[in-house]
């Protein structure tokens, strides 16, 4: 029954909340910081990558798991997802991750989940990409992850595309 009332919460909000966090803002600031120490420009702000960013931050906080498949055959993969809120696009890119964050500040979660994207070099590739200019974060806080429960956990996704 708890776990019915969660989802039916979580379910809610995602319909009905279309507002980015203050977290989401910081860790793309972050990102286009990063981005323009190494020469870029910092990606557009987009509301619609922003939109698929956070249903998939959302679905991985329900289920407990980081992963970039989805929950269904058609909205498995990043490309299917955008197609499923119907924005066109030729290329699209995904970082996702999940980090413990029981005792951090905002400040701090953004910039472990930077580090770690940065350590990674496929995720670090995505972060340097000049295959698109406009792309959205989304961070979702969750309370479970797959060997824990009752414990804070941070789940981030990155989406970038070009039309």
């Amino acid at each position: 029954m708890k776990k019915i009332i969660l989802l039916s919460l979580i379910l809610f909000y995602s319909l009905f909340s279309n507002a980015q966090s203050d977290l989401d803002y910081l860790l793309f600031t972050k990102i286009c910081k990063y981005r323009e120490d190494n020469g870029l420009n910092c990606w557009d702000w987009d509301g619609d990558a922003w939109k698929v960013a956070r249903s998939h931050s959302l679905f991985q906080s329900n289920i407990g798991l980081v992963q970039h498949s989805g929950n269904s055959e058609k909205r498995k993969y990043a490309g299917e997802r955008f197609t499923s809120y119907n924005i066109f696009w030729t290329y699209v890119g995904e970082n996702c991750a999940v980090i413990d964050t029981p005792e951090l500040n905002e400040d701090e979660i953004a910039c472990k989940i930077l580090e770690m994207w940065k350590q990674s070099p496929p995720h670090n590739k995505l972060l340097l990409s000049e295959k698109a200019p406009r792309g959205a974060v989304s961070c979702i806080k969750g309370t479970h992850y797959k060997w824990s429960q009752d414990y804070e956990w941070t789940y981030a996704t990155l989406n970038i595309y070009e039309q």
